[in-house]
């Protein structure tokens, strides 16, 4: 299990995408993720990714583009609940969970 605290922000929206030796992301710790508006390929391609946790507190009411946020993540199982997460500004969500061939809904 790995443990993250990246600086997140607007350059580098893509920090995670591609991840080879990854099986489990224990817990990621954004700062600033509140004024973020594109998440949009965050985890696309991390093929190795089983699950992910604490993701279900994120501030998401400014982000506007989740698009291919888990795109081809092929071995990711479960999510956790997101299900408080403010959407409302959210425009695009295209292939957010396509290629989660495993995820178990």
């Amino acid at each position: 299990m790995k443990e993250y605290d990246p600086i997140y922000n607007e350059e580098n929206d893509t920090i995670f995408i591609g991840m080879k030796s990854n099986e489990e992301i224990l817990e990621i710790k954004l700062k600033q993720i509140r004024s973020v508006k594109d998440i949009s390929c965050m985890f696309s391609n991390c093929k190795n990714l089983i699950s992910i946790e604490n993701i279900s507190n994120w501030d998401t009411e400014n982000i506007m583009n989740m698009s291919f946020l888990f795109h081809n993540c092929s071995q990711l199982t479960s999510l956790p609940d997101i299900s408080n997460w403010n959407i409302s500004n959210v425009r695009n969500i295209n292939n957010m969970l396509s290629g989660c061939s495993q995820l178990l809904y």
